[in-house]
């Protein structure tokens, strides 16, 4: 199958920030790219030898990627049909990513990533076609031509990540269950019908939550403007980190602020919601938010 090679139109080293994350963090990134397309399912599944964990595979059934946009999408960061605030372009949910930033994050978790792409106008027959794209390579980017597809109806994005840098203990379901759970907690209360599961582990916070209350705070002033906060609380049934999320006025959370709370019994993930921290993560300055005086005093 021919193969057009494309270079990402940014400097490396910018590239090389966006591809570093913790594993569940690089993780749930992948299955929100799925989650952005309109997918109802996404599904990890954990390939294994004899040494260890040796891929790790992500599909769901959105709508795909067409073919004449896999170029745009995977070669200019900035600019993606992906707007703040906006909504996804079939069932008109809420987007978490934009400016195709995410998918680079799979080069936290392995040296090669593959994407087999299958997409299709409704009642049209579907198309099938792969991307690839090595870290050793990271702004050269693969892409074949389509062909027609053969596995019936269902469009999608399979991505797997092979020659994975570790073997990555913290995805396992054991593991990784509670923290996913945290993570897509807010989203998955608002869409019921979306399925997310790894090795066949469903990802269900509503049967992991013990109670949850939200609380108004006070808005969060940054010069002459005035930014709405509000405090989702969400108290689990099973141990965690008890960790405080920063959220975009959507509920995404963007970034993981480790705080010690001196308390005894309870297990619960605090979601610190506002407009203010969706504006620190566009100004890339969400890592520094614990010295941004403004949101200091909110969280404290």
């Amino acid at each position: 199958m021919p193969t057009q090679r494309f270079t990402v139109e940014v400097q490396a080293d910018f590239i090389e920030r966006q591809a570093k994350a913790r594993p569940i963090d690089a993780l749930a990134e992948i299955i929100w790219n799925g989650l952005d397309a309109d997918a109802t399912s996404v599904n990890v599944r954990l390939g294994r030898s004899k040494f260890g964990l040796s891929s790790i595979t992500v599909s769901d059934n959105g709508d795909g990627i067409p073919h004449d946009e896999a170029s745009t999408l995977f070669v200019r960061l900035g600019g993606s049909w992906k707007q703040r605030g906006g909504f996804t372009k079939n069932k008109h949910r809420m987007l978490h990513g934009y400016e195709g930033r995410g998918r680079f994050k799979v080069f936290a978790l392995g040296r090669v990533a593959d994407w087999h792409v299958t997409y299709g106008a409704k009642g049209q027959p579907q198309k099938t076609y792969d991307i690839s794209m090595l870290e050793s390579r990271i702004r050269e980017v693969q892409i074949t031509d389509e062909k027609p597809a053969t596995n019936g109806n269902q469009t999608g994005v399979e991505v797997t990540i092979t020659e994975l840098h570790r073997d990555f203990h913290s995805l396992e379901p054991d593991t990784s269950v509670q923290e996913l759970s945290e993570i897509f907690a807010l989203y998955l209360k608002d869409y019921r019908d979306v399925r997310i599961s790894i090795e066949g582990v469903a990802i269900d916070p509503s049967a992991l939550i013990a109670s949850a209350r939200t609380f108004p705070l006070k808005p969060i002033l940054d010069e002459d403007k005035s930014h709405p906060a509000e405090l989702e609380l969400i108290e689990w049934r099973s141990a965690t980190k008890r960790a405080l999320y920063l959220c975009n006025e959507q509920g995404f959370p963007l970034s993981k602020v480790e705080t010690r709370f001196h308390l005894r019994a309870f297990q619960f993930s605090a979601y610190l919601r506002s407009p203010f921290i969706g504006e620190l993560h566009e100004r890339a300055e969400l890592k520094l938010a614990e010295m941004h005086p403004k949101l200091t005093a909110t969280i404290d």
